[in-house]
Protein backbone atom coordinates (compact mmCIF):
# COMPACT_ATOMS: atom_id res chain seq x y z
CA UNK A 1 0.00 0.00 0.00
CA UNK A 2 1.55 3.47 -0.70
CA UNK A 3 0.34 6.83 0.53
CA UNK A 4 0.87 10.34 -1.01
CA UNK A 5 2.75 12.48 0.78
CA UNK A 6 2.28 16.12 0.13
CA UNK A 7 5.62 18.11 0.56
CA UNK A 8 7.61 20.75 -0.56
CA UNK A 9 10.18 21.50 -3.27
CA UNK A 10 13.28 23.94 -3.27
CA UNK A 11 15.80 25.27 -5.45
CA UNK A 12 19.00 25.24 -3.81
CA UNK A 13 18.57 22.95 -0.18
CA UNK A 14 16.28 21.88 2.01
CA UNK A 15 14.38 24.39 4.67
CA UNK A 16 13.39 21.44 7.01
CA UNK A 17 11.33 24.03 9.12
CA UNK A 18 9.18 24.67 6.16
CA UNK A 19 8.61 20.76 5.74
CA UNK A 20 5.47 19.40 7.28
CA UNK A 21 6.15 16.03 9.35
CA UNK A 22 4.29 12.73 8.68
CA UNK A 23 3.63 10.22 11.34
CA UNK A 24 5.24 6.79 10.21
CA UNK A 25 2.10 4.34 10.89
CA UNK A 26 3.21 1.16 9.11
CA UNK A 27 5.48 -1.10 10.65
CA UNK A 28 7.19 -4.22 10.16
CA UNK A 29 5.34 -7.41 8.42
CA UNK A 30 5.73 -9.92 10.75
CA UNK A 31 2.53 -11.46 12.40
CA UNK A 32 4.62 -10.86 15.91
CA UNK A 33 5.49 -7.81 15.43
CA UNK A 34 7.90 -6.33 17.80
CA UNK A 35 8.17 -2.29 18.71
CA UNK A 36 5.38 0.42 17.54
CA UNK A 37 7.59 3.58 18.74
CA UNK A 38 5.73 6.90 17.75
CA UNK A 39 7.98 7.56 14.09
CA UNK A 40 8.15 10.46 12.12
CA UNK A 41 9.60 11.97 8.70
CA UNK A 42 9.82 15.09 6.81
CA UNK A 43 10.48 14.65 2.82
CA UNK A 44 11.17 17.17 0.19
CA UNK A 45 12.97 18.03 -3.41
CA UNK A 46 15.42 20.16 -4.45
CA UNK A 47 15.15 20.64 -7.93
CA UNK A 48 17.99 18.60 -10.32
CA UNK A 49 19.68 17.54 -6.85
CA UNK A 50 17.67 15.02 -5.32
CA UNK A 51 14.76 13.62 -2.60
CA UNK A 52 15.63 14.56 0.56
CA UNK A 53 14.03 12.62 4.14
CA UNK A 54 14.44 12.51 7.66
CA UNK A 55 13.02 10.02 9.75
CA UNK A 56 13.38 9.42 13.65
CA UNK A 57 11.60 7.50 16.23
CA UNK A 58 11.33 7.61 19.97
CA UNK A 59 12.62 4.27 20.33
CA UNK A 60 15.11 4.30 23.12
CA UNK A 61 16.47 0.20 23.28
CA UNK A 62 18.28 0.34 20.43
CA UNK A 63 20.07 -2.32 18.46
CA UNK A 64 22.86 -1.51 16.03
CA UNK A 65 24.16 -4.55 14.93
CA UNK A 66 24.82 -4.11 11.63
CA UNK A 67 28.39 -1.73 10.72
CA UNK A 68 28.05 -2.32 6.63
CA UNK A 69 26.34 -1.72 3.70
CA UNK A 70 23.56 -4.49 2.43
CA UNK A 71 23.86 -5.74 6.20
CA UNK A 72 20.63 -7.07 7.41
CA UNK A 73 19.66 -3.92 9.27
CA UNK A 74 16.53 -5.05 9.21
CA UNK A 75 17.35 -7.15 12.20
CA UNK A 76 18.37 -3.96 14.03
CA UNK A 77 16.23 -0.77 14.86
CA UNK A 78 15.66 0.25 11.63
CA UNK A 79 13.48 2.98 9.65
CA UNK A 80 12.98 2.40 5.76
CA UNK A 81 11.35 4.00 2.76
CA UNK A 82 9.91 3.06 -0.38
CA UNK A 83 10.48 5.87 -3.42
CA UNK A 84 8.98 4.92 -6.73
CA UNK A 85 9.60 7.61 -9.15
CA UNK A 86 7.41 6.23 -12.00
CA UNK A 87 4.35 5.72 -11.10
CA UNK A 88 3.59 2.10 -11.51
CA UNK A 89 7.30 1.35 -12.20
CA UNK A 90 9.97 -0.08 -9.99
CA UNK A 91 10.91 0.85 -6.26
CA UNK A 92 13.79 1.89 -4.33
CA UNK A 93 13.99 0.81 -0.92
CA UNK A 94 16.44 1.74 1.67
CA UNK A 95 16.26 0.53 5.27
CA UNK A 96 18.60 2.41 8.07
CA UNK A 97 19.71 1.82 11.65
CA UNK A 98 20.46 4.04 14.08
CA UNK A 99 25.10 4.10 13.30
CA UNK A 100 23.24 5.29 10.00
CA UNK A 101 23.71 1.72 7.98
CA UNK A 102 21.58 1.06 5.52
CA UNK A 103 21.11 -1.84 2.67
CA UNK A 104 19.47 0.14 -0.64
CA UNK A 105 17.39 -2.17 -3.31
CA UNK A 106 15.66 -1.67 -6.46
CA UNK A 107 12.73 -3.86 -7.65
CA UNK A 108 9.25 -4.28 -8.75
CA UNK A 109 8.45 -6.49 -5.56
CA UNK A 110 9.32 -7.80 -2.05
CA UNK A 111 10.63 -10.86 -3.88
CA UNK A 112 12.76 -10.15 -7.14
CA UNK A 113 14.92 -6.70 -5.43
CA UNK A 114 18.02 -6.19 -5.84
CA UNK A 115 21.05 -4.61 -4.11
CA UNK A 116 21.53 -0.73 -5.80
CA UNK A 117 24.97 -1.28 -6.16
CA UNK A 118 24.84 -4.39 -8.60
CA UNK A 119 23.18 -2.00 -11.24
CA UNK A 120 25.25 0.93 -10.81
CA UNK A 121 28.09 3.09 -8.45
CA UNK A 122 25.57 5.90 -7.22
CA UNK A 123 24.27 5.81 -4.03
CA UNK A 124 22.03 7.11 -1.01
CA UNK A 125 23.84 8.74 1.22
CA UNK A 126 22.48 8.00 4.93
CA UNK A 127 23.78 10.16 8.03
CA UNK A 128 22.78 9.66 11.88
CA UNK A 129 20.63 12.18 13.34
CA UNK A 130 21.80 13.11 17.45
CA UNK A 131 18.83 13.05 19.29
CA UNK A 132 17.81 13.35 23.14
CA UNK A 133 15.32 10.85 23.20
CA UNK A 134 15.09 7.92 20.41
CA UNK A 135 16.95 8.34 17.46
CA UNK A 136 17.41 9.60 13.43
CA UNK A 137 18.81 9.49 10.18
CA UNK A 138 19.06 11.81 7.13
CA UNK A 139 18.18 9.99 3.73
CA UNK A 140 19.65 11.44 0.89
CA UNK A 141 18.75 9.56 -2.53
CA UNK A 142 20.11 12.03 -5.75
CA UNK A 143 18.16 12.45 -8.96
CA UNK A 144 20.84 10.47 -11.42
CA UNK A 145 20.58 7.11 -8.87
CA UNK A 146 16.64 7.59 -9.21
CA UNK A 147 17.11 8.28 -13.28
CA UNK A 148 19.17 5.34 -13.72
CA UNK A 149 17.13 2.49 -11.91
CA UNK A 150 13.92 3.77 -13.25
CA UNK A 151 15.28 4.02 -16.84
CA UNK A 152 13.58 7.58 -16.95
CA UNK A 153 14.74 11.01 -16.32
CA UNK A 154 13.99 12.52 -12.34
CA UNK A 155 14.70 15.80 -11.43
CA UNK A 156 12.52 16.15 -8.53
CA UNK A 157 10.57 18.56 -9.32
CA UNK A 158 7.63 16.29 -8.80
CA UNK A 159 6.50 14.05 -5.74
CA UNK A 160 7.51 10.24 -6.31
CA UNK A 161 4.77 7.60 -4.43
CA UNK A 162 5.88 7.16 -1.32
CA UNK A 163 5.77 4.81 2.02
CA UNK A 164 7.92 5.11 4.71
CA UNK A 165 8.04 2.13 7.79
CA UNK A 166 9.40 1.75 11.12
CA UNK A 167 10.63 -1.69 10.98
CA UNK A 168 12.50 -4.17 13.51
CA UNK A 169 13.57 -7.23 12.89
CA UNK A 170 12.86 -8.63 16.57
CA UNK A 171 10.24 -10.77 17.58
CA UNK A 172 9.36 -9.39 20.84
CA UNK A 173 8.33 -6.55 21.97
CA UNK A 174 11.54 -3.95 22.68
CA UNK A 175 13.75 -7.52 23.24
CA UNK A 176 16.54 -6.01 24.32
CA UNK A 177 20.22 -8.02 24.14
CA UNK A 178 19.76 -8.85 27.91
CA UNK A 179 16.73 -10.24 27.39
CA UNK A 180 14.45 -7.97 29.11
CA UNK A 181 11.09 -7.04 27.86
CA UNK A 182 10.88 -3.08 27.74
CA UNK A 183 7.70 -1.40 27.34
CA UNK A 184 6.62 1.14 23.94
CA UNK A 185 4.28 3.12 22.97
CA UNK A 186 2.89 4.03 19.59
CA UNK A 187 0.23 6.35 18.07
CA UNK A 188 -3.06 4.74 17.00
CA UNK A 189 -4.68 4.33 13.77
CA UNK A 190 -2.96 3.38 10.60
CA UNK A 191 -1.23 4.81 8.28
CA UNK A 192 1.23 8.79 7.82
CA UNK A 193 -0.29 11.48 9.35
CA UNK A 194 0.06 13.71 6.39
CA UNK A 195 -0.46 17.23 5.20
CA UNK A 196 -3.32 16.44 3.58
CA UNK A 197 -4.37 14.57 6.77
CA UNK A 198 -3.93 17.12 9.26
CA UNK A 199 -5.95 19.67 7.03
CA UNK A 200 -8.74 17.28 6.58
CA UNK A 201 -9.52 17.00 10.08
CA UNK A 202 -8.92 20.89 10.72
CA UNK A 203 -11.84 21.19 8.25
CA UNK A 204 -14.16 18.42 10.27
CA UNK A 205 -13.75 21.17 13.48
CA UNK A 206 -14.78 24.28 11.26
CA UNK A 207 -11.57 25.50 10.50
CA UNK A 208 -11.68 27.98 7.76
CA UNK A 209 -8.72 29.47 5.40
CA UNK A 210 -5.68 28.24 3.34
CA UNK A 211 -3.97 25.82 5.20
CA UNK A 212 0.12 27.33 5.43
CA UNK A 213 2.08 24.84 7.16
CA UNK A 214 2.24 21.86 9.86
CA UNK A 215 4.85 20.23 12.53
CA UNK A 216 4.83 18.08 14.90
CA UNK A 217 4.58 20.22 18.32
CA UNK A 218 6.03 18.28 20.91
CA UNK A 219 7.61 14.49 21.16
CA UNK A 220 5.01 13.59 23.66
CA UNK A 221 5.00 9.75 25.03
CA UNK A 222 1.21 8.97 24.86
CA UNK A 223 -0.64 11.53 22.40
CA UNK A 224 0.78 12.62 19.09
CA UNK A 225 0.29 16.56 18.86
CA UNK A 226 0.66 18.96 15.56
CA UNK A 227 0.68 22.33 15.59
CA UNK A 228 -1.27 23.71 12.45
CA UNK A 229 -1.09 27.16 10.49
CA UNK A 230 -3.80 28.79 8.37
CA UNK A 231 -4.13 32.09 6.68
CA UNK A 232 -7.72 33.45 6.42
CA UNK A 233 -8.03 37.06 4.80
CA UNK A 234 -4.02 37.61 5.62
CA UNK A 235 -4.48 36.99 9.45
CA UNK A 236 -2.62 33.38 10.62
CA UNK A 237 -4.66 31.33 13.12
CA UNK A 238 -2.47 28.38 14.75
CA UNK A 239 -4.33 25.53 16.31
CA UNK A 240 -3.26 22.11 18.17
CA UNK A 241 -4.49 19.11 16.33
CA UNK A 242 -4.29 16.44 19.00
CA UNK A 243 -4.42 12.57 18.24
CA UNK A 244 -5.52 11.04 21.31
CA UNK A 245 -4.15 7.86 22.36
CA UNK A 246 -7.41 5.63 22.79
CA UNK A 247 -5.22 2.74 24.67
CA UNK A 248 -4.07 4.90 27.50
CA UNK A 249 -7.70 6.55 27.35
CA UNK A 250 -10.02 4.74 27.07
CA UNK A 251 -13.17 6.49 27.39
CA UNK A 252 -12.01 9.90 25.44
CA UNK A 253 -15.16 11.17 24.81
CA UNK A 254 -15.68 11.36 28.58
CA UNK A 255 -12.18 12.60 28.98
CA UNK A 256 -13.45 15.76 27.00
CA UNK A 257 -16.36 15.87 28.68
CA UNK A 258 -14.37 16.54 31.63
CA UNK A 259 -12.12 18.79 30.06
CA UNK A 260 -14.47 20.90 28.35
CA UNK A 261 -16.71 21.00 31.12
CA UNK A 262 -13.58 22.55 33.38
CA UNK A 263 -12.23 24.62 30.89
CA UNK A 264 -15.52 26.44 30.55
CA UNK A 265 -15.74 27.33 34.41
CA UNK A 266 -12.54 28.29 34.51
CA UNK A 267 -13.35 30.76 31.50
CA UNK A 268 -16.35 31.96 33.87
CA UNK A 269 -13.97 32.51 37.06
CA UNK A 270 -11.08 33.94 34.87
CA UNK A 271 -13.43 36.35 33.14
CA UNK A 272 -14.96 37.34 36.95
CA UNK A 273 -11.46 37.74 38.24
CA UNK A 274 -10.64 40.75 35.20
CA UNK A 275 -8.18 38.08 33.49
CA UNK A 276 -8.03 36.83 29.71
CA UNK A 277 -9.84 33.47 29.66
CA UNK A 278 -8.30 33.33 25.81
CA UNK A 279 -4.78 33.00 27.51
CA UNK A 280 -5.42 31.68 30.94
CA UNK A 281 -7.16 28.83 30.12
CA UNK A 282 -7.19 26.10 26.94
CA UNK A 283 -10.35 26.68 24.51
CA UNK A 284 -10.94 23.59 22.54
CA UNK A 285 -13.09 23.35 19.34
CA UNK A 286 -16.02 20.94 18.47
CA UNK A 287 -16.99 19.80 14.98
CA UNK A 288 -19.28 21.00 12.87
CA UNK A 289 -21.11 18.57 14.22
CA UNK A 290 -20.94 19.73 17.80
CA UNK A 291 -18.81 16.81 19.06
CA UNK A 292 -16.14 17.34 21.18
CA UNK A 293 -13.86 14.90 19.33
CA UNK A 294 -13.74 13.22 15.97
CA UNK A 295 -13.59 9.41 15.37
CA UNK A 296 -11.92 8.94 12.41
CA UNK A 297 -10.30 5.40 11.16
CA UNK A 298 -9.21 4.08 14.32
CA UNK A 299 -7.76 7.75 15.62
CA UNK A 300 -9.72 10.23 17.91
CA UNK A 301 -8.72 13.50 17.21
CA UNK A 302 -9.29 17.01 19.17
CA UNK A 303 -8.35 20.72 18.28
CA UNK A 304 -7.46 23.42 20.77
CA UNK A 305 -5.90 27.29 20.03
CA UNK A 306 -2.80 27.71 20.20
CA UNK A 307 -1.87 30.00 22.78
CA UNK A 308 1.08 32.46 21.40
CA UNK A 309 3.76 34.25 22.94
CA UNK A 310 3.96 31.56 25.64
CA UNK A 311 6.76 29.11 26.65
CA UNK A 312 7.00 26.23 28.71
CA UNK A 313 10.27 24.84 31.12
CA UNK A 314 11.49 21.55 31.07
CA UNK A 315 13.88 22.08 34.18
CA UNK A 316 14.06 24.60 36.83
CA UNK A 317 16.60 27.10 36.45
CA UNK A 318 15.98 29.01 39.39
CA UNK A 319 14.00 28.95 42.72
CA UNK A 320 11.49 31.95 40.94
CA UNK A 321 10.44 29.51 38.38
CA UNK A 322 9.38 27.27 40.66
CA UNK A 323 7.78 29.79 42.75
CA UNK A 324 5.53 30.98 39.76
CA UNK A 325 4.83 26.98 38.96
CA UNK A 326 3.16 27.00 42.73
CA UNK A 327 1.55 29.95 42.03
CA UNK A 328 -0.33 28.87 38.95
CA UNK A 329 -1.12 25.07 40.10
CA UNK A 330 -2.17 27.29 43.57
CA UNK A 331 -3.99 29.33 41.35
CA UNK A 332 -5.76 26.75 39.72
CA UNK A 333 -6.78 24.50 42.90
CA UNK A 334 -8.56 28.00 44.03
CA UNK A 335 -10.56 28.44 41.05
CA UNK A 336 -12.07 24.92 40.68
CA UNK A 337 -12.48 25.33 44.79
CA UNK A 338 -16.12 24.62 43.80
CA UNK A 339 -16.91 22.89 40.78
CA UNK A 340 -19.23 20.37 41.26
CA UNK A 341 -16.88 17.09 42.08
CA UNK A 342 -19.34 14.51 41.09
CA UNK A 343 -19.77 15.08 37.55
CA UNK A 344 -16.20 14.63 36.98
CA UNK A 345 -15.40 11.20 35.08
CA UNK A 346 -12.74 9.34 36.67
CA UNK A 347 -9.78 9.10 34.10
CA UNK A 348 -7.42 6.34 35.36
CA UNK A 349 -9.32 4.82 38.24
CA UNK A 350 -7.72 4.29 41.91
CA UNK A 351 -4.53 6.30 40.33
CA UNK A 352 -3.85 7.70 43.93
CA UNK A 353 -4.91 4.91 46.02
CA UNK A 354 -1.74 4.20 47.62
CA UNK A 355 -2.74 1.46 49.75
CA UNK A 356 -3.56 -0.19 46.80
CA UNK A 357 -0.62 0.24 44.59
CA UNK A 358 1.58 -1.20 48.24
CA UNK A 359 -0.95 -4.45 48.03
CA UNK A 360 0.06 -4.58 44.11
CA UNK A 361 4.00 -4.77 45.34
CA UNK A 362 2.95 -7.75 47.89
CA UNK A 363 1.01 -9.86 45.70
CA UNK A 364 3.89 -9.13 43.00
CA UNK A 365 6.66 -10.08 45.77
CA UNK A 366 4.59 -12.82 46.77
CA UNK A 367 4.03 -14.12 42.84
CA UNK A 368 8.01 -13.31 42.22
CA UNK A 369 7.46 -14.26 38.54
CA UNK A 370 10.57 -13.53 37.13
CA UNK A 371 12.80 -14.72 40.90
CA UNK A 372 13.46 -10.97 41.10
CA UNK A 373 12.42 -10.96 44.66
CA UNK A 374 14.85 -12.35 46.63
CA UNK A 375 17.57 -9.78 45.54
CA UNK A 376 15.57 -6.58 46.92
CA UNK A 377 14.08 -8.06 49.88
CA UNK A 378 15.67 -4.34 51.51
CA UNK A 379 13.36 -2.43 49.41
CA UNK A 380 10.61 -4.15 49.89
CA UNK A 381 11.17 -3.97 53.70
CA UNK A 382 11.48 -0.33 53.51
CA UNK A 383 8.30 -0.39 51.69
CA UNK A 384 6.23 -2.69 54.04
CA UNK A 385 7.52 -0.96 57.36
CA UNK A 386 6.06 2.36 55.58
CA UNK A 387 2.48 1.24 55.30
CA UNK A 388 1.01 2.89 57.87
CA UNK A 389 1.92 6.09 56.04
CA UNK A 390 -0.11 4.91 52.64
CA UNK A 391 -3.57 5.32 53.97
CA UNK A 392 -3.25 8.53 55.83
CA UNK A 393 -4.34 11.02 53.22
CA UNK A 394 -7.69 8.26 52.26
CA UNK A 395 -8.44 8.30 55.90
CA UNK A 396 -8.24 12.40 56.11
CA UNK A 397 -10.74 12.01 53.29
CA UNK A 398 -13.29 9.56 54.72
CA UNK A 399 -12.79 11.43 58.35
CA UNK A 400 -14.44 14.48 56.21
CA UNK A 401 -10.86 16.52 56.76
CA UNK A 402 -9.72 17.14 53.62
CA UNK A 403 -12.81 17.52 50.70
CA UNK A 404 -12.65 15.39 47.38
CA UNK A 405 -11.60 18.18 45.10
CA UNK A 406 -10.55 18.82 41.08
CA UNK A 407 -7.02 17.46 40.61
CA UNK A 408 -4.69 17.81 37.70
CA UNK A 409 -2.33 14.22 37.90
CA UNK A 410 0.28 15.39 36.55
CA UNK A 411 1.75 18.61 38.33
CA UNK A 412 4.94 18.88 36.59
CA UNK A 413 6.72 22.45 35.60
CA UNK A 414 6.01 21.44 31.83
CA UNK A 415 2.64 21.44 32.03
CA UNK A 416 2.83 25.15 32.79
CA UNK A 417 2.58 27.60 30.17
CA UNK A 418 4.95 30.91 31.08
CA UNK A 419 4.06 34.48 29.51
CA UNK A 420 7.05 35.39 26.89
CA UNK A 421 6.44 39.26 28.40
CA UNK A 422 5.99 38.77 31.88
CA UNK A 423 7.85 35.84 32.67
CA UNK A 424 5.05 34.44 35.06
CA UNK A 425 2.87 31.09 35.30
CA UNK A 426 -0.15 31.64 32.66
CA UNK A 427 -1.80 28.41 32.10
CA UNK A 428 -2.39 25.23 33.26
CA UNK A 429 -2.00 22.82 30.71
CA UNK A 430 -2.43 18.86 29.62
CA UNK A 431 -5.66 18.55 31.20
CA UNK A 432 -6.12 14.82 30.00
CA UNK A 433 -5.58 13.55 34.09
CA UNK A 434 -8.15 15.91 35.52
CA UNK A 435 -10.49 13.71 37.46
CA UNK A 436 -11.52 13.92 41.61
CA UNK A 437 -8.46 13.54 44.07
CA UNK A 438 -6.78 15.72 46.75
CA UNK A 439 -4.99 18.69 46.50
CA UNK A 440 -2.06 16.64 48.35
CA UNK A 441 -1.76 14.60 45.65
CA UNK A 442 -1.11 17.46 43.05
CA UNK A 443 1.19 19.36 45.72
CA UNK A 444 2.82 16.29 46.59
CA UNK A 445 3.68 15.09 43.16
CA UNK A 446 5.15 18.49 42.61
CA UNK A 447 7.43 18.75 44.57
CA UNK A 448 8.51 14.86 44.06
CA UNK A 449 9.30 15.94 41.02
CA UNK A 450 10.29 19.40 40.76
CA UNK A 451 12.45 20.41 44.46
CA UNK A 452 14.65 16.83 44.24
CA UNK A 453 18.52 17.09 43.87
CA UNK A 454 19.03 14.73 41.27
CA UNK A 455 16.95 12.71 38.52
CA UNK A 456 14.67 10.45 39.06
CA UNK A 457 17.01 7.41 37.96
CA UNK A 458 19.99 8.73 39.24
CA UNK A 459 21.91 5.90 40.61
CA UNK A 460 24.43 7.63 42.98
CA UNK A 461 22.20 8.04 46.02
CA UNK A 462 24.21 10.53 47.79
CA UNK A 463 23.58 12.78 45.38
CA UNK A 464 19.51 12.10 46.18
CA UNK A 465 17.22 14.49 48.55
CA UNK A 466 15.29 17.22 48.43
CA UNK A 467 16.42 21.32 47.86
CA UNK A 468 14.55 23.23 50.96
CA UNK A 469 15.27 26.20 49.03
CA UNK A 470 13.21 25.16 46.10
CA UNK A 471 10.30 23.83 48.65
CA UNK A 472 9.96 27.32 50.54
CA UNK A 473 9.74 28.57 46.57
CA UNK A 474 6.89 26.33 45.57
CA UNK A 475 4.70 26.84 49.03
CA UNK A 476 5.26 29.66 48.87
CA UNK A 477 3.96 30.49 45.40
CA UNK A 478 1.09 27.90 46.12
CA UNK A 479 -0.31 29.58 48.89
CA UNK A 480 -0.01 33.06 47.62
CA UNK A 481 -2.45 31.77 45.29
CA UNK A 482 -4.82 29.33 47.47
CA UNK A 483 -4.42 29.21 51.37
CA UNK A 484 -7.76 30.69 51.70
CA UNK A 485 -9.23 27.43 49.99
CA UNK A 486 -7.35 24.82 51.90
CA UNK A 487 -8.97 23.06 55.47
CA UNK A 488 -6.23 23.16 58.00
CA UNK A 489 -5.98 19.39 57.66
CA UNK A 490 -4.84 19.84 54.26
CA UNK A 491 -2.14 22.75 55.26
CA UNK A 492 -1.23 20.70 57.84
CA UNK A 493 -0.80 17.68 56.06
CA UNK A 494 1.22 19.30 52.76
CA UNK A 495 4.55 18.71 53.94
CA UNK A 496 3.64 15.04 54.11
CA UNK A 497 1.82 14.81 50.24
CA UNK A 498 5.68 15.29 49.88
CA UNK A 499 6.67 11.82 51.36
CA UNK A 500 3.27 10.00 50.20
CA UNK A 501 3.82 10.72 46.28
CA UNK A 502 7.65 9.70 46.69
CA UNK A 503 7.10 6.66 48.55
CA UNK A 504 4.13 5.91 46.07
CA UNK A 505 5.97 6.17 42.98
CA UNK A 506 9.32 3.98 44.64
CA UNK A 507 6.57 0.97 45.72
CA UNK A 508 5.36 1.18 41.67
CA UNK A 509 8.92 1.30 40.26
CA UNK A 510 9.39 -1.71 42.43
CA UNK A 511 6.50 -3.58 41.58
CA UNK A 512 7.14 -3.05 37.67
CA UNK A 513 10.77 -4.09 38.48
CA UNK A 514 9.53 -7.14 40.21
CA UNK A 515 6.94 -7.65 37.59
CA UNK A 516 9.07 -7.51 34.82
CA UNK A 517 8.89 -4.46 33.89
CA UNK A 518 5.57 -4.21 32.17
CA UNK A 519 4.79 -0.84 32.08
CA UNK A 520 7.25 2.15 32.56
CA UNK A 521 9.17 2.38 29.85
CA UNK A 522 13.08 1.24 30.58
CA UNK A 523 16.98 1.81 29.47
CA UNK A 524 18.51 -1.01 31.21
CA UNK A 525 17.33 -4.12 32.77
CA UNK A 526 17.75 -2.69 36.33
CA UNK A 527 16.30 1.04 35.51
CA UNK A 528 13.02 0.47 37.71
CA UNK A 529 15.57 -0.81 40.30
CA UNK A 530 17.79 1.91 40.24
CA UNK A 531 14.47 4.34 40.17
CA UNK A 532 12.87 2.97 43.26
CA UNK A 533 15.87 2.91 45.28
CA UNK A 534 15.91 6.66 44.24
CA UNK A 535 12.42 7.43 45.05
CA UNK A 536 13.02 5.50 48.79
CA UNK A 537 16.37 7.49 49.10
CA UNK A 538 14.37 10.64 48.28
CA UNK A 539 11.58 9.04 50.84
CA UNK A 540 14.24 9.12 53.79
CA UNK A 541 15.90 12.88 53.22
CA UNK A 542 11.91 14.05 53.49
CA UNK A 543 11.57 12.05 56.66
CA UNK A 544 14.73 13.54 57.97
CA UNK A 545 13.77 16.77 57.14
CA UNK A 546 10.01 16.55 57.70
CA UNK A 547 10.17 18.84 60.61
CA UNK A 548 11.76 21.81 59.07
CA UNK A 549 9.27 21.34 56.13
CA UNK A 550 5.97 21.88 58.14
CA UNK A 551 7.51 24.40 59.91
CA UNK A 552 8.00 26.04 56.86
CA UNK A 553 4.64 25.31 55.76
CA UNK A 554 3.11 26.57 58.91
CA UNK A 555 5.00 30.23 58.55
CA UNK A 556 4.18 30.75 54.74
CA UNK A 557 0.65 30.04 55.67
CA UNK A 558 0.14 32.18 58.54
CA UNK A 559 2.04 35.31 56.82
CA UNK A 560 -0.54 34.70 53.73
CA UNK A 561 -3.61 34.49 56.15
CA UNK A 562 -2.36 36.88 58.21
Amino acid sequence: MSTVYQSFSFTTAPIWDRVPVGAIGHYHWESDPPCRPQSFFQLCFVKNKGVFARLWSDETDLRAVCTNRDDPVWEDSCLECFLQPVPGGGYLNVEMNPRGVFLAQWGFGREDRVFTKALTDLSPAVTPLPRKDGWGVELFVPCELLSVLAEAPFAADRTPALRVVCADGRKSAGLSQSGTLCNTRHQGGKGMISFRKIVDVCRAFGIEGDPVHYKTFTDGHINSTFLAVFSNKGEESKYLVQNINTVVFKDPDALMQNVVNVTHYLRKRIREAGGDPERETLHFRKTTDGALCLHDGGCCWRIYAFIDHSYTYDLIEDSAIFRSAGESFGRFQRLLANYPIDSLYETIPDFHDTPKRLQALKDAAAADSINRASAVQNEIAFALARESDAGVALQLLNAGKVPLRVTHNDTKLNNILFDETTKQGLCVIDLDTIMPGLSLYDFGDAIRFGAKTAKEDEADLSKVSLSLELFEAYTDGYLSACAEALTKAEVDHLAFSAKLMTYECGVRFLTDYLCGDTYFKIDYPDHNLVRARNQFKLVSEIERMLPEMEAIVQRIYQEKTA
